[in-house]
């Protein structure tokens, strides 16, 4: 299929409009191998991956109107380099595409620019480079779901922005959110850490089963137990509140490798004393909610009533990033106290599978705060945490709450200075 420019879906087109400097949405998805990396095969399986993900290799172009996606042309996009800062590569006026590749050792990682791709998007493609570049190093993978492979061409189905799909005409749903407990860690200038918490999924599983909780209950509830750390019941009457982003191909069918995901927020009162069954089961409830096909397509067609709206859609695109950052504000960051990605179960062809230890994710954070994601891999749970202060008061809660719950862990960290 011929590469042309494509207009960015209804998600992304918030991305773009807050950028700053080099800072902007950019999430980190990586894997961890068996061997050391060869960076002159990864280079190349990178290069020839481009036709197959023509959203991925691309970067943003501003129209009058619109932000768009255009091709890239320099794939030179691979480092070697342990330990590498997160920030926004290059979107606008460059050759290349809005994502980097770095690896060292046995560790590769993807930063890519969220207009380019949600997380379910990112971990297709990483599973897909895994899978080309033993290729090339003489393996013979077979075909399995969630891996693209080439010569295949990109379906239209692909390249879909499947949020028009879900618009129905009525639907809405109302915006209001209350403002949520600021969960902070002492921020240390510049830097940034990543840690990796890793369990048996079936040592996980043993416990939910007893307790009648999902893995996804589960995690959010140890990471709900982890800001209740920094939480003085006496002083703050604010609820700590989770946004879980929902991948809607699960949903709402799709092929698209663009983005295809809302959220739900999961709101408890400390104030409540919940124990940790008791938050879990909270939890349990909200989520079902959360996840409602009704709720969700009333909020997917809210945001796509406001990109048809004939009036929003002459204003010039400069008008409407200024509408997007106030937007942002009013129900941005300031509503949230964290954020939890959950990437679910991913398999490589078994040819490969013994040559992989895990999948890990690494969402963004900042001026002191901390943000979550999980990927499991065979039989390795990989919980991810950002952070950008020194304090361990997170990692130590969750990690000693496995303990308690007779689920034994490992912890790696990786300590990024951020000039």
């Amino acid at each position: 299929m011929k590469q042309t420019r494509i207009k960015t879906d209804n998600a992304s087109k918030l991305f773009p409009a807050l950028i700053r400097g080099n800072r902007g949405y950019v999430f980190r998805v990586g894997a961890v191998l068996k061997n050391d990396i060869d960076g002159n095969i990864l280079r190349e399986a990178v290069s020839s991956l481009a036709l197959r993900f023509p959203v991925m290799y691309s970067n943003l172009y501003k129209g009058f109107f619109d932000y768009y996606h255009i091709p890239a042309t320099d794939f030179d996009v691979v480092s070697e380099l342990s330990n590498p800062p997160q920030y926004l590569p290059a979107v606008f006026d460059t050759q290349k595409p809005s994502f980097r590749i770095f690896y060292s050792g046995k560790k590769m990682y993807m930063d890519v620019f969220h207009a380019n791709a949600d997380g379910m998007a990112a971990i297709t493609y990483i599973k897909s480079l895994i899978t080309r570049y033993f290729e090339l190093k003489g393996y013979n993978p077979s075909r399995i779901d969630g891996i693209l492979y080439i010569p295949d061409e990109p379906s239209k189905e692909e390249l879909r922005d499947s949020y028009r799909d879900m618009y129905k005409r009525g639907k809405r749903l109302g915006r209001k959110e209350s403002t949520a407990f600021a969960l902070r860690t002492d921020r240390v200038d510049g830097l940034l850490r990543e840690l990796c918490i890793t369990v048996s999924i079936a040592d996980v599983k043993s416990f939910t089963k007893q307790k009648g909780l999902t893995i996804t209950e589960y995690v959010i509830a140890l990471i709900y137990m982890a800001a209740l750390s920094y939480y003085d019941v006496k002083k703050e009457t604010l609820p700590i509140k989770l946004s879980i982003p929902i991948d809607l191909r699960q949903i709402f069918p799709s092929k698209t490798l663009r983005n295809y995901a809302l959220y739900t927020n999961i709101e408890l009162y400390p104030s409540k004393g919940y124990t940790f069954q008791e938050a879990a089961h909270e939890i349990k409830r909200q989520l079902k909610r959360g996840t409602d096909k009704d709720r969700l397509q009333a909020m997917a067609s809210s945001n796509v009533r406001l990109e048809k709206n004939i009036i929003l859609r002459i204003i010039p695109r400069a008008v409407k990033d200024k509408i997007m950052k106030k937007g942002y504000k009013i129900y941005g960051a300031s509503k949230i106290s964290a954020s939890f990605s959950n990437l679910g179960m991913h398999a490589l062809p078994p040819e490969i599978e013994g040559e992989a230890e895990r999948f890990e994710m690494y969402l963004g954070s900042g001026g002191g705060g901390v943000n979550f994601s999980s990927a499991g891999f065979r039989d390795t749970l990989s919980i991810c945490i950002s952070m950008s202060g020194e304090d361990n008061k997170i990692k130590d809660t969750i990690t000693d709450m496995l303990l308690s719950h007779g689920i034994n862990s490992s912890c790696e960290e990786m300590r990024i200075i951020m000039e």
